[in-house]
């Protein structure tokens, strides 16, 4: 089982690639999560064991088998397939492969921790050990298909329910380890032209793959259950987030329009939200400029198909939310240009009672 990318000797000979992008069929988590209404917590549901490393409902499975494939996968004389380490990923790459199997580079697919959903506090984002992960995954693929473990190569999972939500930085730095995967794979395997690559994930991190890569409108970062999407990928990764841009926030049912419009969507099959808190960093309390966003927003008609609550740091560097706001679904919105990270604010979110999951809003220099 190979645990980690082999070193390179040489720069890659290809700049892109096509890639086609997947989104898992329906979990039991999700069904259970749109139980509940807009403005009850979902955290007891997200971290209820019996929905650890969450499998696929039977719709889902019937989704994967009505997804089809796109025709540039369907003709293509190579797919190169990569999935998740979940277990509903994984099912759903082999259900929706079965009609192009002959056509998998290789006779084989790549299982790897890189392309997982963003983890840590849920259960349903945590995997069993790697080896039951392979196991699992010749289960649904069959003898005739080999299995290619990829990533750190850690036998036990490091990300499980007690570790703290991932932030985004680390998030987008699995981002370019499954690039880097990707151009690896391509350099040791010399690929021809006509392979195409398949990656079979999850809705969180797939939204952080297209927003550092800056792939597609806003608006089509978010996918539903067993939605396509293609891009020509870039094998550069870039350091840091686009600039210039406002970066899609990481919590389910919300986006950001432009510097003045906040937007949900309280049809999306996601979880709905009826209201926001923006918090300012406690490194860009001082800033003038995004004192005055916030302002916009909360003087805009309509910014939110909600509400709109506004908080400041305060002179204790704790953000002014209330333990109400944080156990009953309402996400929170941090707003920064300084701040490096979030964990912080993830940890009062946790501490007081919330998921610590935090939407981030970078805005551009």
């Amino acid at each position: 089982m190979s645990s980690s990318l082999p070193p390179t000797a040489s720069s890659p000979s290809r700049s892109s690639v096509t890639v086609y992008f997947l989104r898992h069929g329906e979990a039991t988590h999700n069904v259970a999560s749109r139980t509940r209404p807009a403005n009850v917590s979902r955290e007891d549901i997200f971290t209820d064991p019996c929905y650890q490393d969450a499998e696929l409902t039977d719709f889902g499975r019937q989704q994967a088998r009505m997804a089809g494939a796109p025709v540039g996968v369907r003709c293509a004389k190579k797919v190169r397939l990569i999935c998740s380490t979940l277990r509903r990923t994984i099912e759903t790459a082999a259900i929706v492969s079965e009609p192009w199997r002959e056509h998998l580079a290789g006779d084989s697919v790549i299982v790897t921790d890189w392309a997982r959903e963003q983890c840590g506090l849920h259960t349903c984002d945590t995997r069993p050990s790697l080896s039951q992960v392979e196991a699992n995954a010749k289960e649904f693929f069959g003898p005739e298909i080999g299995i290619e473990m990829k990533g750190d190569g850690h036998e036990m999972d490091v990300m499980t329910a007690e570790h703290p939500r991932e932030t985004r930085e680390e998030v987008d730095q699995r981002v370019r380890n499954l690039v880097a995967l990707i151009r690896e794979d391509l350099q040791e395997n010399q690929w021809s032209d006509d392979v195409v690559y398949v990656i079979v994930s999850h809705a969180s991190f797939l939204r952080h793959f297209f927003s550092l890569l800056d792939l597609y409108e806003i608006r089509l970062r978010r996918m539903r259950n067993c939605e396509w999407r293609t891009a020509s990928l870039s094998l550069t990764v870039p350091r840091e987030s686009p600039v210039g841009k406002m970066e899609y926030p990481i919590i389910d049912g919300c986006e950001v329009i432009d510097k003045t419009h906040l937007r949900v969507h309280p049809g999306d099959i996601c979880t709905p939200v009826t209201g926001i808190t923006v918090a300012l960093h406690p490194a860009d309390r001082e800033d003038d400029e995004l004192k005055g966003w916030i302002q916009k927003w909360a003087d805009a008609e309509n910014v939110i198909d909600g509400t709109l609550s506004v908080k400041f740091v305060g002179d204790t560097g704790r953000f002014d939310i209330s333990k109400k706001e944080l156990v009953h679904g309402r996400p929170v919105a941090l707003l920064s240009r300084k701040g490096k990270k979030i964990d912080v604010l993830q940890r009062q979110l946790v501490s007081e009672g919330g998921s610590g999951e935090v939407t981030w809003i970078e805005l551009s220099h």
